[in-house]
């Protein structure tokens, strides 16, 4: 089989998305958005009951819809500047026997026995060397016949966890 190449570059603006979209997979996140939600819509309904303004629940209900995306937005956006491995044109190399990654500082050769899992959401293919660090590919530097060989690479590797989504036509 031939190697499959890509190159891909994340902007600032791509990391940022990224980063939001790793932090709503996590299922508290969830929870707590859903519990400022409910807190500032508990407020709206029984405002007529309360004496004074109820300042303490709308700054929690508000913390909690708006601070974790906040934090993450001005994290990812240190991390970007600090970072610039994360500003690199990275060029990924996949074949049957390993995974290589070259940027302008790095060059990184990982055999597939090595890859944590690959996932995929509508916008990125996230390959992760553990459950915490995972490099990013945007799915828009894929074409459909680069995206479909490298599923096709990953079934030959069943070590990697595989959370490619199933579809014929991505």
């Amino acid at each position: 089989m031939n190697n499959l190449v890509l190159n891909t570059h994340l902007s600032l603006d791509d990391y940022i998305k990224v980063n939001l979209y790793l932090l709503y997979q996590r299922f508290m996140v969830k929870v707590t958005t859903a519990i400022g939600i409910f807190i500032l819509a508990w407020l709206v309904y029984y405002r007529d009951m309360m004496h004074g303004f109820p300042w303490l629940q709308s700054f929690l209900g508000l913390y909690l819809i708006v601070g974790f995306p906040l934090t993450t937005y001005f994290s990812a956006k240190r991390n970007y500047r600090l970072n610039s491995r994360i500003r690199e044109h990275i060029s990924y190399e996949f074949n049957e026997e390993y995974l290589e990654m070259i940027g302008d500082t790095f060059r990184v050769q990982l055999t597939w026995s090595k890859i944590y899992r690959v996932s995929e959401s509508n916008s990125w293919v996230l390959i992760w060397q553990n459950p915490h660090t995972a490099d990013i590919v945007p799915k828009r530097d894929f074409t459909k016949g680069t995206l479909a060989a490298f599923k096709n690479i990953l079934t030959l590797h069943p070590s990697v966890k595989n959370d490619m989504k199933k579809r014929l036509h991505s």
